[in-house]
């Protein structure tokens, strides 16, 4: 398991889970469609949270990158095999939880990236549950604003 500076123990997770996802469909490569799966089977973080109020799926954004993507023999990846796209979302979430004057970066903070970023396959597929990207990232921002204040910025999320 890799361990990201900076990052909650669920953002953690959700990035391990992203290469694990990667790992199993026998892809060559670590991308958003990726990271968002490993948002979603991370389970209790915001992230998680929001996108299941929206109605996001696991099992359909897994069936949409079979379908798109396709489905190899399992492979071993590494952070190093992240995709330029990733690294941007990783960096993005960072500028997030900057602005929100958060000394972290949460599960909430990569899908916030990740909603940011428009051009990918992450975003695409989101957007295929009818959702808007900006009602999603109001959201985000308002549920990541009361937990932190709820929580005293001990950051259990």
């Amino acid at each position: 398991m890799f361990n990201f500076s900076g990052f909650t123990q669920k953002a953690n997770t959700a990035i391990n889970l992203a290469v694990e996802t990667a790992e199993n469909l026998g892809h060559t490569y670590i991308g958003s469609e990726h990271l968002l799966l490993g948002l979603i089977k991370e389970g209790n973080g915001i992230a998680s949270k929001v996108l299941a109020d929206y109605g996001v799926s696991g099992d359909e954004i897994e069936d949409n990158i079979k379908q798109t993507v396709g489905v190899g023999t399992p492979t071993v990846l590494t952070p190093n095999d992240f995709t330029p796209r990733f690294k941007n979302i990783l960096e993005i979430s960072a500028v997030h939880a900057k602005a929100l004057g958060h000394s972290y970066i949460g599960t909430e903070h990569l899908l916030m990236a990740i909603l940011s970023e428009k051009s990918c396959w992450a975003s695409d597929f989101i957007r295929a549950f009818d959702v808007a990207p900006e009602d999603m990232l109001e959201k985000l921002v308002y549920t990541s604003n009361l937990m932190s204040s709820d929580n005293n910025n001990n950051h259990y999320y």
